[in-house]
């Protein structure tokens, strides 16, 4: 009933999403799907715990082949003259050839040439797969050189640089190119636009250990709390802005360019100037942004009264 109920009124859209998961990631019933060749490597993996957990007899028989038997006629022993253990076997083998032909698209599955086992089915799959060597090493080369020529564009946003690069990552460990952490987190911060993401990373940079320990996946993460901060502090300086008719930095009510604080009973006075050199392009918000969270890192770190300057 209540499974009747989503269905009346669930959007199109919202359907279309819930199938696309479940082909993607499969049910309790269903093995994940395999609709484009491409996704092999990935799928593959998923298909494979599938199968394991829920029928793990019918798993061996894509790593060894099974073979019916024979009689002393040299013909295939019927059916019900198998012994209970060969029936099992059978039947492990056409569940598994059943579980191939459910999740393979069709188009895929026609062009496979295979003896109806399971085992031929799935090798033959996994050779379509990588393709012939020289094919494989072209595409090996191809994606080195966009890795190496990784970078983001204008007019993208960093969420759209990001998932571009995981995209790219994950289609290079689909052909067994495999790098390093650090290699990968560099490549991504160079990727990034320099005059927004530049200040920031040289002060990750700058915390070596947290640096060093991080993965691919915490750097992302660190990118991403950074930019919803920033997002925050521009949602605050918009409203900040309707109701003052200042100009300059006095504009910005988070930044001042000679900001002072107490501790301890004694000030702390920080006077910061940017120098741009080299016909920097900056905008003045950027310039502004970057110098606000110098700030903020001064305060929270610098622990002696004194005077000083950037």
């Amino acid at each position: 009933m209540d499974n009747e109920f989503y269905v009346a009124f669930a959007s199109p859209m919202t359907i279309t999403q819930n199938t696309m998961l479940e082909n993607e990631t499969g049910t309790t019933q269903k093995p994940p799907k395999l609709m484009d060749i491409d996704d092999y490597n990935g799928w593959s993996d998923r298909f494979g715990n599938w199968v394991e957990a829920y029928h793990l007899d019918a798993w061996d028989h894509t790593e060894v082949q099974y073979f019916r038997p024979l009689g002393s006629d040299r013909e295939k022993i019927p059916i019900k003259d198998l012994s209970p253990e060969e029936k099992k076997k059978y039947k492990d083998d056409k569940l598994m050839v059943s579980l191939l032909q459910q999740t393979i698209k069709e188009d895929i599955l026609i062009l496979l040439q295979h003896d109806g086992s399971a085992y031929s089915i799935w090798k033959e799959l996994e050779a379509k797969s990588f393709g012939n060597d020289d094919l494989l090493r072209k595409k090996m080369s191809l994606m080195k050189k966009e890795f190496d020529l990784f970078s983001g564009l204008r007019t993208e946003s960093t969420k759209q640089i990001i998932e571009r690069y995981c995209n790219l990552v994950k289609n290079m460990t689909r052909l067994g190119i495999n790098k390093s952490k650090d290699e990968l987190i560099e490549k991504l911060a160079d990727a990034l636009p320099h005059d927004v993401w530049g200040t920031f990373l040289m002060m990750l940079r700058n915390n070596r250990k947290e640096y060093n320990d991080l993965t691919l996946g915490g750097f992302i993460k660190h990118l991403e709390a950074q930019e919803m901060e920033q997002r925050k502090i521009g949602s605050s300086e918009s409203s900040s802005q309707g109701s003052s008719s200042k100009t300059g930095f006095s504009s910005f009510p988070s930044f001042d360019p000679h900001f002072s604080t107490t501790k301890s009973g004694k000030v702390l006075q920080c006077n910061i100037a940017l120098n741009l050199e080299n016909d920097q392009n900056y905008t003045e918000e950027v310039a502004k942004s970057h110098m606000s969270l110098l700030v903020t890192v001064l305060v929270t770190t610098l622990t002696k009264p004194g005077i000083c300057t950037i």
